[in-house]
């Protein structure tokens, strides 16, 4: 049913829950899967002036997504790894697009059932309106 997952990650812990779902599914359809994460761009400074820091960024997350995409491997399921920078809902909704994505798998906090409406903002509400395929909230 789902050809490519689309697994965006913030390399916290609640991304695990998300990365086994996505392996669940994965395993099931034989999947391939892009474990993607973004590093957030600082807003007025020239990316050319923080090369130094962006890079020692992307070598960090880079080490931590080939361990995760590690276990897709040894369950024999195909799985890729890309970084990008820039702002994370452009470049999550950019990548589900141009990878043809058909579901994205995105971890989530629970509501404040006391104050619902404070979390309209988020990161996975944006993406979740925004996207042109399925997205499955993990909490």
């Amino acid at each position: 049913m789902f050809k490519r997952i689309l697994v965006p990650i913030d390399l916290t812990k609640k991304n695990l829950r998300a990365v086994s779902t996505a392996m669940s599914i994965a395993a099931k359809d034989r999947s391939e899967t892009l474990l993607f994460h973004v590093i957030e761009a600082i807003e007025g400074l020239p990316v050319e002036e923080l090369q130094g820091f962006y890079t020692q960024l992307e070598q960090n997350a880079l080490k931590k997504l080939n361990m995760l995409a590690e276990k897709f491997r040894r369950k024999g399921l195909p799985v890729k790894t890309a970084i990008a920078l820039g702002n994370r809902v452009n470049e999550i909704v950019r990548c589900s697009v141009r990878y043809k994505a058909s579901l994205i798998v995105l971890g989530s906090h629970r509501l404040d059932p006391e104050h619902p409406g404070r979390d309209w903002g988020t990161i996975s509400y944006k993406i979740s309106v925004l996207s042109q395929c399925p997205v499955l909230l993990v909490k």
